[in-house]
């Protein structure tokens, strides 16, 4: 068994194996992405200057008057790096395009979580910091997809890039505490405000920097004010964010063209939050059992990474704590935003940020539970062991799985069983772009025959039978579906009729 793992480059090449195999079905769905409503929506010219002057403007226009929850930084990427605006959807360079960013994000966020557990684990070990970072893929590719978030260029900045944001800036965190350096300091601060601008990341990373600054290291010879500065920078971009204009005057806007908007309810839609968060964890469990004993391997790697120091569990305590009230951050602008019901369909990437928190969060915890149990119970954990171990969970997963009723599919292997149906998709949706375009009517209406709605790849931004959902003004500078495709393409109307 030591001879498998004496050379480096021997359980890189495992590792290599298993990240091709989890991630080469998502890059095949995100390859047939298409534009969403939203994603034409930002990629016209509104006001008629350059993509800079746009971008900014576009910024100011909706923090004014149409804002949402995903903060000024994620506007400014989603307007400058639109690929609709560089390459006018040509040949498959929406698709192309969105593997490009989907890879570099997801490499830089397993980046983060590798570097995140080498520097908390508190024991130099690569191998097994390596595997835990594997572990926590596997749990975050194998659950769910988010194609809100992966298909749609617009779901990128203010969800994806922001969450990779997110877990570098707790690295960031962890080793200025360990190094006092000055650039270290600076940049959890740069990295930190640019999170928190979305506010969905907000607590979840105050109450990290609270545990691990402010209990953890409380008495590292920081002052109070050099403590509280980042995270009171934080406090201000996420208020920032929560006080923009913009958040009221769409209300506003969508009364004032017939839409029943309530106003907010904070007490209600805390109590709606927290029923969600809740559910989602047991439907979670019930559904994706493997999750549960990949957990369990963690621990174990715990157990074999015993510290020289035994973890407190009180912090452990508070960090699942933290965990939890960080999934209810991410969730709660939204209900509260859209007066949402605890029945009432929520979008797929609202639980893209919750999962990823609490997936990542409850991993680490896990790996450090591990560790108390090793020096608290005296166990020492040999590699073999821990391989056999390994097995034997793998085995469970696999026939629990089988056995359990309310399994749901392993979303890794669902996306090849779809793999005709995604392409089909793809091109049936291409092929109506194509009369759009083509056409020289600027009222356009398209009649195709529906095919069957596929969970990996969506259609793009134009709805069924009508021509808007969305009010439209002059002083709107934006636009709902079938208004994004019909400005894109100089059109005056769009009506898509699916029979």
């Amino acid at each position: 068994m030591k001879k498998l793992f004496k050379k480096e480059q021997n359980y890189k090449w495992f590792l290599l194996l298993g990240y091709i195999l989890l991630l080469s079905p998502f890059v095949y769905a995100v390859f047939y992405s298409m534009p969403a409503n939203d994603d034409y929506a930002l990629g016209v010219n509104w006001w008629g200057d350059n993509i800079i002057g746009e971008a900014f403007k576009r910024m100011a226009w909706n923090y004014m008057h149409w804002f949402g929850q995903s903060g000024v930084i994620a506007i400014l990427i989603q307007v400058i790096i639109n690929p609709l605006y560089w390459f006018q959807n040509a040949g498959h360079s929406f698709g192309i395009f969105m593997v490009i960013v989907f890879l570099a994000i997801t490499i830089g966020t397993f980046i983060g979580i590798r570097r995140l557990v080498g520097m908390m684990s508190e024991k130099d070990n690569p191998i097994a910091h390596d595997v835990f970072t594997f572990l926590v893929a596997v749990i975050i590719f194998s659950c769910y997809y988010y194609n809100d978030v992966y298909n749609w260029w617009s779901g990128v900045p203010a969800y994806s890039l922001m969450m990779m944001f997110s877990v570098i800036n707790c690295g960031n965190i962890v080793k200025y505490t360990q190094t006092k350096d000055r650039k270290d300091y600076i940049w959890m601060i740069v990295i930190g405000v640019i999170t928190c601008s979305s506010l969905m990341n907000c607590v979840a990373t105050g109450s990290f920097y609270l545990i691990y600054v402010f209990i953890r290291n409380w008495k590292d010879g920081d002052s109070f004010i050099k403590k509280a500065g980042p995270l009171l920078l934080y406090i201000i971009s996420g208020i920032i964010t929560v006080a923009a204009p913009g958040n009221y005057d769409r209300m506003e806007y969508e009364r004032y063209f017939g839409y029943d908007v309530k106003d907010p309810q904070f007490i209600h839609s805390g109590i709606v939050t927290i029923k969600r968060v809740i559910y989602r964890g047991i439907l979670t469990a019930a559904n994706k059992p493997w999750i549960l004993l990949i957990f369990m391997a963690i621990i174990f790697l715990g157990i074999y990474l015993r510290p020289e120091k035994k973890p407190r569990i009180a912090i452990l305590v508070l960090s699942l704590v933290a965990v939890f009230a960080s999934a209810f951050g991410a969730v709660y602008p939204y209900v509260l935003g859209s007066s949402k019901e605890f029945d009432s369909e929520f979008a797929n990437r609202i639980y893209f940020v919750e999962d990823y928190i609490v997936f990542i969060g409850l991993a680490i915890i896990a790996l450090r539970f591990g560790q108390w149990i090793a020096i608290q119970f005296d166990l020492n954990l040999k590699l073999k062991r821990l391989v056999v171990s390994y097995i034997a969970l793998f085995v469970l997963a696999v026939g629990g799985t089988k056995l359990n009723p309310y399994s749901t599919a392993f979303v890794p292997v669902d996306i090849w069983r779809r793999a005709d149906l995604i392409r089909e998709t793809y091109y049936f949706w291409d092929d109506i772009l194509d009369e759009i375009e083509n056409s020289e009517d600027a009222d356009v209406k398209v009649y195709r025959k529906e095919i069957d709605w596929c969970p990996y790849v969506y259609g793009v931004g134009l709805a069924n039978n009508g021509i808007s959902d969305w009010p439209i003004a002059d002083d709107v500078f934006y636009c709902g579906c079938n208004q994004g495709v019909s400005r894109f393409f100089g059109k005056n109307s769009i009506e898509l009729f699916l029979e």
